[in-house]
């Protein structure tokens, strides 16, 4: 294997690395499985049955730069299905794989998928200090160096900001290589982009064009995209000829983006025509599809942008705020706070924010966008428009816009915790008194309840009302790991356990230490970790993975799961003396249509969270009974998710009516508000069997027969549904239709009500609609 590890060394293009490993004779189960990551991530597609048999393979007999490739494609395709817990885990798996006589090259590798953690957490700081740590371990000749560095520029340009970078834009503007030549090209055109820098963008754009029908620049598309529709918006805005894009890619994009990029456009397009409350419409209809995690400074600031230009200062001063506890910023923050003083009449500080911001712009020698963002600022006076250009050699006090919340003085959580459990339901009222007196024990705590209802709520209630609230509460979802991985993640393992495990790794139960740990979706552990756990909670000790001794652990245990682990048992799914351990103490939860009259305080709660104490929101009778009679099978996730949703697209709302509400919500007059309450259903499919969900041809019937419940009720239907996602993350409607042996028609009316709820989402990475598939959103 030295020499594939060498080859492979020498190359970081996937492709490459493909080859390379499909040329090895006899190829083992572990390579296999490897070949058949690179195929999945390099067509960009994803596959939860592929995660499930990877999972089994036993990787560790590869050689150590081998498990790295591995676990890195691994987390890749983890990445592209969100199992962002599973992404952390091989990552960390990673790490532990590095060691001194580890090649750089693989190395590289580990760095640039915690980086790619780092940035989705918008730790930025922490992601350029792993660069600046891979580039000191990398010779600069190596083309991992190279590629290192085109992911590097790249997170600087789409902030426009190559100016703070200029010898490392450098190094790739004289590269030998063409191919990080021509990336750096592609990276001048979104930082002369977003910089409103437009003549220096529009002299890349033929040579680009080109470029981005190659595979190797794919990954680019969309912020290219987006990109050439800004240039056109600038253009028209100065009156001068734009580049054709948007004229010939608007109508199209219409009919077959997934992004929807139509939406923002048109709203901009809007109010260079003055008209603000359709721009507004628009962008709220955009803001709906919007993910946070995309940035490009071309749309993320669409909703904010129009509610200023509407007056709503309020309204924007929110979603600013919304940026803000989602981890996002930047410095056209800092203009839209000061418009938002201004229409508050807080002259002074609007003028500090103001000069920040124009102070910021100019190190980025950015007035093209400065010009861009003024003119679209139609809620200004002219006064107010020269006002601001007068701003530009003025010093102010500085305003830290990331610290503005940070200093927040934090709630007691001992309190904080049992009060977030709202309720005046006296069966719900009796279990925050049951939390008191559980939090007093030390025996373990099993809670029961359907998805949505909280468990996690009352499981940290439990920690930090009791003794061990001073110690870590250390929690994990059992469903998002796969069962692989789990082992060493709760128990640890000593070096030399297997052949990856270069060092000792430390387990969740003794990194609880004193505290508690939340075991979350209990009934999908294996029967192997349910055994492993019940020896845990006899003796109180564990053994890590390949020791020979165990050790004491002295945390609680608080387990939850939405299964129902009778049937479980009856199934010889679950381990009854394991639940008998856990069922020391026991909270069950009941769902939301079972104590409907928390409903309204909930969705007043909700609204009113962050607002002035002196300003609530005012929700009519008709609206608070209107959403009081849904069922709300999601509980109280859908409900908050439903309020949140609200909250955003009315952001310049303070009253909500009947009218308010739309089919969209599932509460119109035309829809069956009261509907069936059967909601409980015998999960029999479980990701650990070997007959998985994988294509219509793979169904296996009798697996599936004791699943289907007689009722054929429209919600009992669409419970099936939601228990098919919760099982599978990713399902095509014709397989849902097989499955439930019902017409595809009608199983396509229950999968956009189920999108229409924020319970699934539907995904088409290309125009062809036989790609299309749902995936569950968590």
């Amino acid at each position: 294997m030295k020499n594939i590890i060498d080859q492979i060394s020498k190359t970081p293009e996937l492709t490459d690395h493909l080859d390379i490993l499909r040329n090895i004779p006899n190829s083992s189960l572990p390579i296999k499985y490897l070949i058949q990551l690179y195929e999945t991530n390099l067509n960009l597609s994803a596959s939860l049955n592929l995660i499930s048999e990877v999972a089994r393979c036993n990787h560790n007999e590869l050689p150590q730069e081998l498990q790295i490739l591995f676990l890195c494609q691994w987390a890749e395709l983890s990445l592209k299905l969100n199992r962002w817990e599973e992404v952390k885990i091989l990552s960390h798996q990673v790490n532990e794989l590095l060691t001194d006589n580890c090649l750089s090259e693989f190395q590289s590798m580990a760095h640039l998928l915690q980086i790619k953690i780092y940035s989705a957490e918008k730790q930025s700081e922490h992601r350029d200090k792993l660069f600046e740590k891979s580039f000191k371990s990398l010779n600069k000749k190596s083309p991992y160096y190279a590629e290192l560095m085109t992911a590097f520029i790249y997170y600087y340009a789409i902030d426009g900001r190559l100016y703070v970078i200029p010898k490392k834009v450098s190094f790739l503007e004289n590269h030998p290589v063409q191919k990080y030549r021509d990336t750096i090209k592609i990276c001048h055109l979104f930082d002369d982009t977003i910089k409103g820098n437009i003549s220096s963008a529009i002299k890349f754009i033929d040579e680009i064009e080109g470029l981005l029908s190659k595979k190797i620049f794919f990954k680019y598309l969309e912020s290219y995209k987006r990109c050439r529709y800004l240039i056109d918006l600038m253009l028209l805005q100065q009156q001068k000829m734009p580049t054709g894009y948007l004229n010939n890619n608007l109508e199209i994009d219409k009919k077959n983006d997934p992004q929807r990029n139509h939406l923002w456009v048109q709203s901009t397009l809007y109010l260079m025509e003055n008209k603000k409350e359709e721009a507004l419409t628009m962008a709220k209809n955009y803001f709906d599809t919007l993910d946070v995690n995309q940035r490009f400074k071309g749309d993320e600031f669409c909703l904010i942008r129009t509610e200023l230009a509407n007056g709503n200062a309020n309204a924007a001063l929110r979603l600013l705020s919304h940026r803000l506890t989602k981890g996002l910023y930047d410095n056209l923050d800092l203009y839209f706070y000061g418009r938002a003083e201004l229409i508050l009449n807080n002259h002074q500080k609007a003028k500090d924010y103001f000069t920040n911001f124009i102070q910021s712009y100019q190190k980025l020698n950015s007035d093209g966008r400065f010009t861009f963002e003024l003119e679209l600022s139609l809620e200004l006076t002219r006064k107010e428009s020269y006002f601001l250009g007068q701003l530009n050699y003025e010093k102010s006090e500085s305003v830290d816009i990331q610290n503005k919340f940070s200093n927040t003085p934090r709630d007691n959580e001992t309190v904080s915790s049992i009060n977030k459990i709202i309720t005046i339901n006296p069966v719900m009222i009796q279990l925050k008194k049951n939390v008191l007196k559980y939090a007093q024990a030390n025996s373990s705590v099993l809670i029961l309840g359907e998805t949505g209802t909280g468990k996690e709520l009352f499981a940290r209630a439990i920690h930090f009302c009791g003794n061990r609230k001073n110690n870590p509460f250390v929690s994990i979802n059992c469903a998002a790991i796969s069962a692989t991985l789990i082992e060493s993640e709760l128990f640890g393992h000593v070096k030399g356990a297997f052949s990856g495990a270069y060092k000792n790794k430390i387990g969740l139960f003794e990194s609880a230490g004193d505290g508690s740990i939340f075991l979350d979706e209990i009934g999908e552990l294996s029967p192997e970790l349910q055994a492993s756990l019940l020896r845990v909670l006899e003796s109180g000790e564990i053994r890590p993975v390949g020791g020979a001794k165990n050790k004491k652990v002295n945390c609680r245990i608080i387990a939850a799961t939405n299964a129902d682990l009778e049937m479980m048992v009856h199934k010889k799914q679950f381990r009854r003396d394991l639940i008998y351990r856990l069922d020391q103490l026991e909270i069950k939860i009941p769902p939301l249509r079972e104590r409907k009259e928390d409903i309204a305080l909930l969705v007043r709660t909700f609204f009113n969270d962050g607002r002035n104490i002196s300003e609530p929101v005012y929700l009519s009778d008709q609206f608070e009974n209107a959403i009081s009679k849904k069922s709300w099978p999601g509980n109280i996730r859908q409900l908050k998710n439903f309020v949140e949703k609200h909250r955003i697209l009315n952001s310049e709302k303070d009253a909500y009516h009947l009218e308010d509400l739309n089919e969209k919500d599932g509460l119109s007059d035309n829809q069956d508000i009261e509907e069936s309450k059967e909601f409980q259903i015998e999960e029999t499919i479980n990701l650990t069997n070997k007959n998985q969900i994988q294509s219509n041809n793979e169904l296996n019937e009798e697996s599936i027969k004791e699943y289907l419940a007689q009722s054929s009720s429209k919600e009992n239907i669409k419970e099936k549904i939601r228990e098919l996602f919760r099982k599978y993350k990713d399902l095509k409607g014709i397989q849902v239709a097989h499955i439930l042996s019902l017409p595809a028609h009608r199983i396509s009316r229950y999968m956009i009500e189920l999108c229409n709820e924020k319970f699934i989402k539907r995904v088409n990475n290309t125009n062809s609609p036989r790609t299309q598939y749902f995936k569950l959103i968590e």
